[in-house]
Parts: C-alpha cells; structure tokens; sequence
C-alpha cells in the first residue's frame, strides 16, 4: 500500500446543517456548492463537517442509523424541483420552522418525510441508474430500508421494543413484512 501524504492545511469546520436554508437546515445544494467556493476564496483546504448520517433520537449526529446512509435532512428540495419531482409550492407549503436562527426538528421530523414521499411517488424506480444504485448498494442497503420502514412503524420505539417476529431477520413473519411493504422499502432506497 502506497504512503499517503498529509497535507499541511487549514480549514473550517461547519455543519451542512448550518447553511443557509428556506427549508429548515442546511443540504447539500447550491449552499454547499457556494461554501465550497468560499473555501477555495480564502485559499482554505480542507472543510470538516460533522457526521452525516441518518439521525433519529435526539438527532445527534453522533448516533445515525446507518453508517452508510445519508441524513434525509440534507437532501436539496430545490434539486428534487429542478428534476421535476417536485413543485416549489409544494415545498413550500409546509412549515420548516419558525426561528431561521435555529433548526426545528420537530417540524423536520413531522415533514420532511411527507415532501419526500411526493418526490418519491413521481420518480421512476425503473430507471437504470437506480436500479444500478441499489444492486450496487444491496450489501447495506437492503437492511437499512427494512430497518427504516420497521422503525417508522414501529413509532420510532427501540429494536428491543418491536414485535419479536421483526427481530429476527430469518422469520417468515419479517419475509411477509417485506413483501407487504414493498413501496415504503424503496422510498427508503430512494431516499
């Protein structure tokens, strides 16, 4: 294996949480892009951010759900419009917040998923990139959208705390589950 070179350098750490938004956090969009460009201005090389994966209790990024997937959270809405997934008066119609000094994630939490789902139902899963996404992907992604679709039904309550039949992953009972639950399995892969 070849030596790899540290590189002496500065840079900032920033949340992508902390970039400006309409939606209530920061994504990586056109924010992220425009960060980045600060960066290189200022001749920094390096941006730290904090973990960025899916969060759930308390939203720590310290604790994700996966640590392969991302946070929904930092999904740009602006590119789903531009893709025509969405409408910006869909968007727009929900609250993200009322403090643009703090992030609501309650009102994330209550509709992200909701505005996501819109995306989701005009997206064609058919598609070849992300067919190809998901066979790629399939070693983490397969249990991660299971997971996430037991543990949206399952009110967010702790593993421990589920049906023993969603427990074990080699029940007949979790082989149902899935079947029966097909779509919400792949909003989550979308997602």
């Amino acid at each position: 294996m070849e030596a790899r070179e540290n590189l002496r350098g500065s840079g900032i750490l920033l949340s992508i949480s902390s970039l400006p938004s309409p939606y209530g956090i920061g994504t990586l969009g056109r924010e992220a892009y425009n960060f980045v460009d600060l960066l290189g201005d200022l001749k920094q090389k390096y941006w730290q951010v904090l973990p960025v994966g899916p969060t759930i209790f308390g939203d720590s990024p310290y604790q994700p759900s996966s640590g392969c997937a991302g946070n929904i959270y930092f999904i740009d809405l602006d590119k789903l419009v531009d893709e025509g997934l969405l409408e910006k008066e869909e968007i727009l119609g929900y609250n993200w917040g009322t403090d643009e000094s703090e992030i609501d994630y309650a009102a994330l939490h209550q509709n992200r998923c909701k505005i996501l789902q819109k995306a989701f139902e005009r997206f064609d899963t058919n598609a070849q990139d992300f067919q190809d996404f998901v066979k790629k992907q399939s070693e983490w992604l397969e249990q991660y959208a299971l997971f996430m679709t037991l543990k949206t039904d399952n009110l967010y309550k702790n593993w421990s705390e589920w049906p023993s039949e969603y427990r074990n992953p080699q029940t007949v009972a979790l082989e149902k589950y899935q079947k029966k639950n097909y779509n919400t399995i792949t909003f989550w892969k979308f997602c």
